[in-house]
Formats: C-alpha cells, structure tokens, sequence
C-alpha cells in the first residue's frame, strides 16, 4: 500500500510539473470564462474543444418551460443552467414590430416603391435580415 501511494504521489508531481504555469493561467482562465466559450462555437480553436471535452463528463438537456442544463464536469462538480425556450423559426424570422408599424404608417402617403426606398435608406432589415423589396411590403393577394 505504502508503495502505491509514492507511486501515485510521484506520478502527481510528474503531472503537476508537465504544466508550465502559463499553460495553468490558460486553464483556470478556460474553466472561468467556460458559459462564453460554450455559447461562441467559433471561438473555440481544436485544442479549447479538446480541453472542454476532458473537463465535461456529460450536459443533460431538460426541455419545459424553458431549456434546463445540467453539467457533470469530471473532477465531480455540477452545474445548473436554466435557459428560456428558444424561439421557433418563424419567430426568429418575423420582422420587428417597429419596422411593421413604420411600415403600416407609411402606407397613408407612399407607394409600396417608395416605402421600400425610405426603409433601405434608414437601413432597415426585415426579419430575414435582408434589405427590403416590393414583394417584402406588398400585402398578399387575397
């Protein structure tokens, strides 16, 4: 037994001098800055993936009201997350209410053309994030 612990022990040192410190500082700045990197994919080079993937043991996704994560690190600690529901696709592509009342305002003076112009000039983007067309703003026929 006594053996076994100063292999383990020995082992240890080993694998605490393996890691230079400015490696640890680039560890411990991961792990406290893990919910940015999780939520920004394209952050993340190959060596940050491969180092969450040793760090997490499992995420389970619970979907109610809204989304809850549960995160199982490997050293045994856990973590909670509650997320509201994500919108659906049509929610993500509907144009913002300001730019519908705008436009609804619009229609009292100007031509579907002209709208389109004033609406491009100041910027605007409808829910798709494109610029605007006629057939944007055109009423469907009935």
């Amino acid at each position: 037994m006594a053996k076994a612990q100063e292999e383990y022990e020995q082992q240890q040192r080993h694998d605490r001098a393996a890691i230079d410190e400015q490696q640890r500082a680039r560890i411990a700045a991961l792990a406290s800055d893990f919910p940015r990197l999780w939520r920004d994919p394209k952050r993340l080079t190959a060596r940050e993936q491969r180092m969450i993937r040793l760090l997490l043991a499992d995420v389970t996704l619970i979907r109610s009201q809204g989304i809850t994560v549960h995160v199982r690190f490997n050293g045994g600690a856990t973590k909670t997350l509650e997320l509201p529901k994500p919108l659906t696709a049509w929610e993500l592509r509907t144009t913002t209410a300001e730019i519908v009342a705008d436009v609804d305002r619009l229609t009292d003076h100007y031509t579907d053309k002209q709208i389109v112009e004033i609406l491009n000039q100041h910027g605007a983007l409808s829910g798709c994030g494109q610029r605007f067309n006629s057939r944007i703003i055109a009423p469907p026929p009935p």
